[in-house]
């Protein structure tokens, strides 16, 4: 009985003129089990759990254990607050406009949203850059604020002190092309510029603390700081040629064409995330009016992630350890909650497809049979196509029975050149898994 090459990963290119491969609110796991007759199974990602909600619409958000007593800050309109327990407290004001950057630095927290830097110790205060140069990104090294300026130039604010000396700063200039963001990896900066991205280094000088590191300069800039993210023991982000890198001796590209197409044809600037969850750590990647696309590093392969009516998921912000993200369009808070149903209520909508392509001559299909598991009795919708044809107005709904079962369509009809293209979908409050497919004749 063949089996249906179910999607392992999202593929979606407009000018290959090929039919997409979707993994809709799924990531792949390798099925140690041996009940996938593909060796993989497709679970479905966190929901979104309630947390709390501040001014819309949420500009940036920050926790770190250990830190203002694990307590979050998060940036909701034009004000900075604090939350404890799912309790915001109003901090204050804040100007700029943009997702803000934080840095943690010993008892205190860096706060850049351009052109505008705060420092907040349980108290906010202005932080600005001599001589009145606006402030783009921010991060931490040694306890040393690190505060980017659109020149390229960066100025150091030293630990216990709360104003940066005029005399503290450094030109990341290997070429000039202008700063664009920076960002700490272990005990090293990597300042981004437009064209190139060069790498500093601490030399235990009080004097002139960071060092350009010899030969460490990659020949690709960076597309918008929003992307740029600490992922993997790397950081990850969209280079200026629309190409999604990652560090390593050479800037390594983890995207592919497809990527680079839904880049192209962005309607504004992308953003990403990261998050944790059951041995996944996922970048995704939201690109305004293409959709948001998430890289697992477990599997190295891409699939969608969105939330019912809207282009895009909604989160567009969010803490790496604690999970915790901000909604791009309200002022809601929430959790990334593996166990969670829905999205806040949201029904998630899971898909998946599989094409087969097809001889010059129909091939008869009397079955199709897929592998699914699931928390409690829920519904398979099922629907396929042939060659050019559209989708179907409707689905063949199937009943999947707890905790795992063989769903089977009969009477499929014979598949016609060049392909067949099935799709399985569920829109239940069930959480499920979606595991290999056949077709021919019965599986189970």
């Amino acid at each position: 009985m063949p089996k249906i090459p179910l999607g392992i990963g999202a593929y979606k290119r407009d000018n290959a003129f090929q039919p997409p491969v979707e993994l809709y609110n799924l990531v792949l796991e390798k099925d140690d089990s041996g009940a996938s007759p593909d060796g993989f199974m497709r679970v479905q990602r966190p929901g979104l759990a309630p947390y709390t909600t501040i001014a819309t619409p949420v500009g940036g958000v920050f926790q770190q254990q250990g830190l203002l007593n694990d307590d979050a800050l998060a940036v909701g309109g034009n004000s900075l607050y604090r939350i404890s327990g799912g309790s915001p407290r109003l901090i204050g004001p804040i100007s700029g406009s943009g997702i803000a950057s934080f840095a943690p630095s010993i008892s205190r927290v860096g706060l850049v949203r351009k052109p505008s830097a705060y420092i907040y110790d349980g108290t906010l205060a202005d932080l600005p850059i001599p001589t009145g140069l606006d402030a783009i990104d921010i991060d931490q090294l040694n306890g040393y604020l690190i505060l980017l300026a659109p020149t390229g130039r960066f100025y150091w604010l030293v630990p216990g002190e709360t104003a940066i000396d005029p005399l503290d700063f450094a030109n990341a200039e290997s070429s000039p092309d202008g700063g664009v963001a920076v960002r700490r990896l272990v005990d090293e900066l990597f300042f981004f510029n437009s064209t190139t991205t060069e790498v500093w280094q601490s030399t235990g000088d009080q004097d002139a603390p960071f060092a350009r590191a010899p030969g460490r300069v990659y020949d690709k800039g960076c597309l918008n700081k929003d992307t740029v993210q600490r992922f993997d023991n790397a950081l990850v982000w969209v280079g200026n040629d629309l190409k999604v890198y990652r560090t390593s001796q050479q800037a390594m590209d983890i995207g592919n064409p497809f990527i680079s197409e839904r880049l192209r044809l962005r309607t504004d600037e992308p953003s990403a995330l990261t998050l944790k969850f059951d041995d996944h750590e996922v970048y995704v990647l939201r690109i305004p009016g293409q959709g948001s696309w998430a890289y697992d590093a477990s599997t190295q392969e891409w699939s969608e992630w969105g939330t019912e009516g809207e282009a895009e998921w909604s989160p567009h912000v969010a803490t790496f350890d604690i999970s915790l993200l901000g909604d791009s369009a309200t002022g809601k808070l929430w959790f990334a909650d593996p166990g969670a149903p829905d999205d806040d209520g949201v029904p998630m909508v899971r898909r998946v497809t599989g094409t087969c392509a097809i001889p010059s001559r129909p091939v008869p299909s009397s079955n199709f049979s897929v592998g699914i598991g699931s928390n409690g009795d829920t519904t398979a919708k099922i629907r396929w196509k042939d060659g050019r044809d559209d989708w179907p107005a409707y689905y063949e709904e199937v009943e999947a029975r707890a905790p795992y079962d063989v769903v089977n369509i009969h009477r499929t009809g014979m598949m016609r050149e060049p392909f067949r293209t099935w799709e399985v979908m569920f829109d239940g409050p069930e959480r499920v898994r979606i595991s290999g497919a056949m077709f021919g004749e019965a599986w189970g």
